[in-house]
């Protein structure tokens, strides 16, 4: 049996955002139940003024140093919460090397992605619609169209609640047949006769499932 030539490797792209913390966390648990060295990386957007076209040296230099000690406090506050939950966090501690890059961000995911080899890149979706989706655009299926390693997309866990049953008003015919005959019938001719929407309860129509079959003996 030939040995695995480097350790599972994950590359989790950070904005600082809560989508991101989430993808972070997501992460790190992965890469500490495997072992596996963890590779979080910041993108400072290298994008040259609209006006001028030229890219302002100094301002990126400034941008880059804050970014670089907003990313290690970002990931230490997150890793420190983690290692209070997960007893083998000292082995992750000692494989966590953060990055920040100048750059358009997918293309630097990854592309950090590439030179290390990396097993899997974990990124998160802010979940944009219409407008400020077309103009912002999403850096999580650019990483995915562009990258040659599996990629997961994290997102905040958001199902809608189930439709809860409601008794549907009487219809007309149905409510002068209860006041004729005292109420005794309850329903009218309509309502009798088997029917797909029956008078009886009124639910929001939800998509079919799969589950489970019982067999009668």
């Amino acid at each position: 049996m030939t040995q695995d030539p480097h350790p599972f490797r994950i590359v989790v792209a950070i904005d600082f955002s809560e989508p991101s913390r989430l993808a972070l966390v997501e992460a790190a648990n992965m890469a500490a139940l495997r072992g596996a060295e963890l590779h979080p990386v910041h993108v400072v957007d290298d994008a040259p003024d609209p006006i001028t076209g030229r890219t302002d040296v100094t301002a990126l230099d400034h941008r880059f140093e804050t970014a670089t000690t907003r990313a290690r406090e970002f990931i230490d506050a997150e890793l420190a919460e983690l290692k209070q939950r997960l007893g083998a966090f000292g082995t992750l501690g000692q494989r966590v090397t953060f990055h920040v890059r100048a750059g358009a961000p997918a293309a630097q995911v990854v592309d950090l992605a590439a030179s290390l080899d990396a097993d899997l890149i974990v990124v998160s979706t802010h979940g944009l619609r219409g407008l400020a989706r077309l103009v912002m655009g999403s850096v999580s299926e650019k990483v995915v169209r562009l990258a040659h390693c599996p990629v997961l997309i994290v997102r905040p866990k958001a199902h809608p609640k189930p439709a809860e049953a409601q008794l549907e008003p009487l219809c007309a015919d149905c409510a002068k047949l209860r006041a004729d005959s005292g109420n005794p019938d309850l329903w009218c001719p309509r309502h009798t006769r088997p029917h797909p929407h029956a008078h009886r309860f009124s639910y929001m129509p939800v998509a079919p499932t799969h589950g489970s079959m019982k067999f009668n003996d």
